[in-house]
């Protein structure tokens, strides 16, 4: 007589079994919105270093500033365009002196 192993097949189908990075109920859930953003950076500094960029600047702004805006917002776009050929200017890495 042959003994057959009990099924698990109700255990690998339930959602508690899924990797938690394969379970898009959880890590597209609220409670791992922070983990995506980890995640989200992570990929990107992966695919700079991949392509050689070892330094960069991130600026956090707007879209909705544009080129004629006008008052604060036309002094923003004016500042953020000064920063834009600056930075490049006086980077050590681009200027060797690191």
């Amino acid at each position: 007589m042959t003994t057959r192993a009990p099924s698990n097949a109700d255990q690998i189908a339930s959602p508690s079994y899924r990797l938690p990075a394969l379970d898009p109920d959880f890590i597209l859930g609220d409670s791992t919105g922070g983990v995506r953003f980890l995640l989200e950076y992570q990929k990107a500094e992966e695919a700079l270093r991949y392509a050689g960029i070892v330094s960069t600047i991130i600026v956090f702004g707007s879209a909705r500033v544009c080129e004629a805006s006008k008052g604060v917002a036309a002094d923003w776009y004016g500042q953020a365009r000064a920063f834009g050929r600056i930075a490049p200017e006086r980077s050590t890495l681009a200027s060797g002196t690191m």
